[in-house]
């Protein structure tokens, strides 16, 4: 998984809610693939896309074990997200042997990565601010 820490501005990954809802009426997303794109928000980067590490792109079965699934699920739930439009491949002209073939994205409207630019409402901080005190839920690398 991808951390950052920072000083100064803090990145989050923002999920499109009026979006998700639109989907959610809708039926247009399975259980599996709503709890999928919840973790591809822990693996997108500056350029919406999931699969990049550094300077190269990760496999599939690379990207898989990064987000500790299996590789066919993974590659079931790739499939299934480009179709319904929320996953975008790119045919990736930089490859080499180690290369991935593809670089993925996410639909933006769905969700995406990017500075924190809006304030949450004081209501919400206070109604989280003791709602869950574990060592994980202390530890968050970014608390709004």
């Amino acid at each position: 998984m991808v951390s950052q820490k920072s000083k100064t501005a803090s990145n989050v990954v923002t999920f499109v809610t009026p979006n998700i809802s639109y989907f959610t009426e809708q039926k247009y997303l399975t259980d599996a693939e709503m709890a999928f794109l919840f973790r591809l928000s822990t693996v997108l980067d500056s350029e919406n896309c999931i699969n990049r590490e550094g300077e190269r792109y990760l496999t599939q079965s690379e990207l898989a074990q990064r987000m500790e699934m299996s590789r066919e699920n993974t590659n079931r739930l790739i499939g299934a997200l480009e179709r319904k439009g929320l996953l975008k491949k790119e045919t990736n002209n930089e490859i080499n042997s180690k290369m991935a073939q593809y670089k993925v994205f996410v639909n933006p409207n769905i969700l995406f990565y990017g500075e924190t630019s809006c304030t949450v409402p004081l209501p919400i901080k206070h109604l989280f601010a003791e709602s869950v005190r574990n060592s994980v839920m202390d530890e968050l690398p970014f608390k709004v």
